[in-house]
């Protein structure tokens, strides 16, 4: 008899283009959520939504081509959620439990090399459109590019989304490890990771116990510019919409009886 081990990382389909402008965008959404105590914070609702979509909906608004989304606990509830858009790829990460490493690594294994990555956990519900387009616009070839927000004492400090240039992501790869991601890459080579200031869009929180959320209410600004929403958020094209005011999401699950959908505020991790 003979055992076939499962892929550490199961992929699915891209069906739309991969080829485009910008940045693939990755959103790290693999954790149980367990300092929460409500599930994966995926699958956490603010004003009918999901956060994951929310976060992927900012993404796509904001200029990246495409998005790649790592799951693990909830897999399929969020691959169910996110099924329908040809421009979102779900990868299951079945080390998921080891951190965000691991789902880090998961993530860039399925983009592939010679491609510019953004990566952000779910958790940052407080992530717009207008904040991705600021990176975006921000990034340079060869660098890192990070959002920073300030805190209490005006101390810039870095934060997600990060953009990596092409010839970092193999490197980030190695890198991650544990819950670490990839903070200590960042941390050796700080002299050419860019920051760019966000703390006019965004605080730069996340969701990581029950105290936190409160920052759901962030979630419908999702797709509209920060300015837009009243806290920190942004999109493209006024609303994000589709010009009869629905988003991609709410197109795609027209009627498909997906009431849940969600968004949150700050940077984090999967966890």
């Amino acid at each position: 008899m003979t055992t076939e081990t499962a892929p550490e990382c199961v992929q699915g389909p891209m069906t739309g283009s991969a080829v485009g402008r910008g940045p693939v965008g990755l959103v790290l959404a693999a954790g149980a959520g367990r300092r929460l105590g409500l599930g994966p914070k995926a699958l956490l609702r603010g004003n009918g939504r999901t956060l994951v979509e929310c976060l992927v909906d900012a993404l796509l608004s904001g200029g990246c081509r495409n998005v790649t989304v790592v799951t693990g606990a909830g897999a399929e509830e969020v691959a169910t959620i996110l099924r329908g858009s040809d421009q979102v790829r779900v990868a299951r990460n079945r080390r998921w439990a080891e951190g965000m490493g691991s789902s880090l690594q998961c993530g860039l294994q399925t983009i592939g090399p010679g491609t510019d990555v953004l990566v952000t956990p779910v958790d940052r519900p407080g992530i717009c459109a207008e904040e991705v387009e600021r990176l975006i616009a921000a990034h340079r070839p060869g660098a890192i590019t990070a959002a920073a927000h300030r805190d209490e004492q005006g101390q810039l400090r870095r934060g997600h989304p990060v953009v990596f240039d092409a010839i970092w992501t193999a490197e980030v790869v190695t890198a991650a490890h544990d819950d670490v991601g990839a903070r200590q890459l960042l941390t050796a080579h700080r002299d050419i990771v860019e920051l760019v200031d966000c703390s006019d869009l965004d605080d730069g929180e996340d969701i990581d116990v029950p105290a936190d959320l409160h920052r759901l209410k962030l979630l419908d600004r999702s797709t509209r510019h920060c300015s837009d929403g009243g806290s920190r958020g942004g999109g493209r094209g006024g609303d994000g919409s589709d010009g009869n005011g629905r988003t991609a999401f709410d197109t795609i699950n027209q009627g498909a009886g997906h009431a849940s959908r969600g968004s949150g505020a700050r940077p984090a991790s999967g966890r």
